[in-house]
């Protein structure tokens, strides 16, 4: 640093030796309180405790550099280091450069090393760390870094200046605002600080995110410096100043305000580097560096000691304020009356009887839903079978019977039974046809509305049992406070997405199963036009084939026209025999029992498993809303005790809090005064 900021690093470390041994005091009475914070299971109060101490432990003090990105921070460290600057330049640019923190101290050389984050140490050259150890990249977009600085947690420098080597320890954090994990890294830097400058532009001074970040850190420096950067000339400086001023009146007034420096101190950081780096005393003068120089000097020499031990003091307050409320919070669990889990247990057992009755509604609505689909099912066949009863003989009449097409060709026709066999054909195929068009679309149409009305029902349910199931939650809640083990909410679940697939591809789904219902199909055609088959020659042929043969026989003796009047309007009546035939089996499908078997399966398979799905998800909700209220009582009655205990802890860990800061405060009060 220039020579008018140079002190005498001995007569620094001399000046500070009377608040040694009352830092030391309240470090010991730090790690007392973070002692009992682990006693009693509060871990974060344990570790604030202790972060304090180690800082009051170190016998340095440290300055942290803070700021927006691109503020001049680390010009300003390069200002500051004067002639060492020369040999070691702190990366800068007009873009967020600096990536981790860096630790300067005092070492008879200059040193850089690198901690990684898994504590390796690896020691690094100038040269590298003035290369490498930046952000890189000139988009204004997410600046990668290099391989070498990737590992890198943080970089401590040794160097032989005098003011490092009076205590000060300076500490340069990345900018505030270029990305939300720097910033994060910047705002813990201060908690492993002793104090703080908080560097802005002239051009923008003390923006939200800077003011924000300045709330921040007051409750943890013992001092906050403002340093104003200066770009271009310092004609306007005092309004700078007054502007400034107004922007911080109302951290000045709040609680920890009294820790900002009393003056805002306003420096052009670049026109002192490049003093500093020509040796030119007058233009670094100019360049308001050297006032920072002496204010910094005369807090190291005069309130440093003091601002440690107050910090200390206060962290002692915010540590005893914080064991306070966390153990009056235990006393107030543990004096919760356990009645009143009990009755939110005993709640939460009714709605569970209130599941268990919906369950078995559930069960019966299902049984009931099985029922009604077969009843629907057999009544849409029965349907069917008489609509084609009565479209049978229209559907014939249009179309020829293909042996009789010529008057000539009935007689051999009939010798051979073809007009039998192709009737039964005929049949066959008009029946098939109906009954595909059943089984695709009229079933599906005759089930709907019951469907419909057992989909209603069974969605009651779930909506009953969904009501009741936040009834117990909201009872155990209340009980525990909000501490009792989560609801079986994968059981639910399960029930949920069995209700849908239930009502989707269930009851629903055996109608558009089309092999099953091929099958039935084939089988009620089948056994119809086989018998078809049967009747209509069994019956017909006799019937028919008397009048042509002896026909044939009077033709063969005299004359041929007796054949064609024989057999005039056969096809007619080959077809009306057919129809005969085939009406009371037609009629007899709904009853027959090989299709009522068959349609009973279809409906078993389609329906049984989706619907044991859903009785299964929703008897094991029901158990496992169970076994966590079993799991609950038993918590609660062996933790009664074991409450009691804790809260006679709690007080006695409170009472000897109160008396360590009582006798910590008396202590110190005394040693202050004589050092």
């Amino acid at each position: 640093m220039s020579q008018a900021a140079t002190l005498d690093p001995e007569m620094a470390r001399e000046l500070r030796k009377g608040f040694t041994q009352p830092a030391q005091e309240v470090a010991h009475t730090l790690g007392s309180l973070s002692q009992i914070a682990l006693r009693q299971d509060v871990g974060s109060i344990a570790r604030k405790a202790q972060l304090a101490r180690e800082k009051l432990r170190k016998p340095e003090f440290s300055l942290l550099l803070a700021g927006h990105f691109n503020a001049g921070k680390t010009t300003l460290l390069n200002a500051l280091l004067g002639a060492i600057a020369r040999e070691l330049q702190m990366p800068m640019d007009i873009l967020p450069t600096t990536a981790v923190l860096s630790r300067f101290s005092y070492g008879p050389e200059i040193s850089v090393t690198a901690i990684h984050h898994d504590g390796t140490r690896v020691d690094w050259t100038i040269e590298e760390y003035r290369n490498e150890a930046r952000l890189y990249g000139n988009t204004g977009h997410e600046a990668p870094v290099s391989a070498k600085l990737q590992p890198v947690a943080r970089f401590e420098i040794s160097l032989p200046l005098p003011l490092l080597e009076a205590g000060l320890v300076v500490i340069d954090a990345p900018g505030i605002g270029e990305d939300p994990a720097r910033t994060s890294l910047a705002m813990a830097g201060i908690k492993t600080a002793d104090s703080a400058i908080l560097v802005t532009r002239s051009d923008v001074p003390a923006g939200n995110q800077e003011l924000n970040a300045l709330e921040q850190i007051l409750p943890e420096a013992s001092k906050v410096f403002i340093v104003v950067n200066r770009f271009g000339s310092m004609s306007d400086a005092e309004r700078t100043r007054n502007y400034l001023e107004g922007r911080l009146r109302p951290l000045r007034s709040a609680p920890d305000g009294e820790r900002l420096d009393d003056q805002v101190m306003i420096a052009n950081c670049r026109q002192g580097l490049e003093a500093a780096l020509a040796g030119d005393v007058h233009a670094r003068t100019a360049s308001g560096l050297p006032e920072l120089e002496r204010r910094l000097s005369a807090f190291l020499l005069n309130g440093a000691g003091a601002a440690k031990l107050d910090a200390g003091q206060r962290a002692i307050v915010r540590v005893h304020q914080d064991m306070l409320n966390a153990l009056g919070e235990m006393i107030a669990a543990c004096d919760a009356d356990t009645e009143q889990a009990r009755r939110g247990i005993d709640a939460a057992r009714k709605g569970i009887e209130q599941l268990a009755e919906q369950a078995a509604k559930l069960k019966a609505t299902l049984a009931g839903f099985r029922s009604d689909i077969e009843r629907d099912a057999f009544a849409s066949l029965e349907r069917c079978s008489r609509s084609i009863v009565m479209k049978l003989p229209g559907a014939l009449a249009q179309t020829p019977i293909p042996s009789l097409s010529t008057k000539l060709g009935q007689v051999a026709a009939l010798a051979t039974r073809r007009p039998a066999h192709e009737a039964g054909a005929l049949i066959e195929a008009f029946v098939t046809d109906e009954m595909k068009d059943w089984a695709e679309q009229g079933l599906k149409r005759d089930l709907q509305r019951t469907i419909d009305l057992y989909a209603e029902r069974i969605g009651q349910i779930m909506e009953t049992s969904n009501r009741v199931l936040s009834e117990i939650n909201l009872s155990l809640q209340i009980a525990f406070e909000g501490g009792a083990p989560a609801s079986s909410v994968s059981a639910m679940d399960r029930v949920a997405s069995g209700l849908a697939g239930f009502l989707l591809l269930g009851p629903a789904g055996f109608v558009l199963a089309s092999g099953g219902w091929r099958s039935l199909v084939g089988l009620i055609v089948g056994a119809v036009s086989t018998k078809v088959l049967l009747m209509v020659v069994a019956v017909t042929i006799p019937a028919l084939l008397g009048g042509p043969i002896v026909a044939a026989l009077a033709l063969a003796l005299t004359f041929g026209g007796a054949v064609v009047g024989g057999v005039m309007g056969i096809e007619e009546r080959v077809k009306k025999k057919a129809v005969e035939a085939a009406t009371p089996l037609l009629l007899a499908i709904p009853t027959n029992e090989e299709v009522r078997t068959a349609v009973s399966r279809a409906i078993d398979q389609a329906f049984d498993e989706p619907a044991a799905d859903l009785i299964t998800g929703f008897d094991a909700m029901v158990a496992a809303e169970s076994e966590r209220l079993d799991n609950l009582a038993r918590l609660n009655e062996s933790t009664a005790s074991a409450k009691q205990a804790r809260r006679a802890s709690a007080l006695a860990a409170r009472e000897e809090i109160d008396a360590l800061v009582s006798g910590n405060t008396a202590a110190l009060e005394a040693e202050v005064a004589d050092a």
